[in-house]
């Protein structure tokens, strides 16, 4: 059974002491062993992170990968 894959991100708005909090989530993902990658921001976001949790993370990074871009692709040609 898959896992599911944990997105953390951070608006563009966020204060010194959320932006110190986002820091640290970030940092205990990566020191629990678990795979942080950056992410795509959306609209409004100043930074973003996929984590994948233990198991197939290849597979689940593929198969996130290719949802959001076809979801930014999407987004992206209706807002023209």
């Amino acid at each position: 059974m898959k896992r599911p894959i944990i997105r953390l991100s951070i608006a563009s708005t966020a204060s010194n002491k959320q932006k110190k909090s986002y820091s640290a989530s970030i940092e205990a993902y990566k020191k629990a062993g678990l795979t942080v990658l950056r992410d795509w921001t959306n609209s409004g976001e100043q930074d973003a992170y996929v984590i994948l949790p233990t198991g197939n993370r290849t597979e689940q990074l593929a198969d996130y990968r290719i949802s959001s871009a076809l979801s930014n692709a999407f987004a992206g040609s209706y807002n023209s």
